[in-house]
């Protein structure tokens, strides 16, 4: 996932120990239940550019995802993007 940040921030407004952070979370396959939040550092104000590995496995055929971040701060979801490993399949 890339993602950046705005510089627009009102400083008062905003920890300097504390750093906004995005939330993420997901459900598969339509499924009322959603996983648990997975919180992710924005950085702190004047970091623009943010790439974010998140490694989350499972067994699906749909999957869809919630993005919020907890502050009031300017962030563009730029690119996000699934790889798929069907190794599970290999000794069948």
């Amino acid at each position: 996932m890339r993602c950046k940040r705005g510089g627009n921030e009102n400083s008062d407004s905003l920890s300097q120990t504390n750093p906004p952070k995005l939330v993420l979370r997901y459900r598969d396959d339509n499924s009322d239940t959603w996983s648990a939040d997975r919180e992710i550092s924005l950085g702190f104000q004047g970091d623009r550019e943010i790439i974010i590995e998140e490694h989350i496995r499972g067994h699906f055929r749909t999957r869809q995802y919630e993005v919020y971040t907890t502050d009031n701060v300017s962030v563009a979801l730029s690119e996000m993007v699934q790889y798929f490993d069907n190794t599970l399949d290999e000794g069948r």
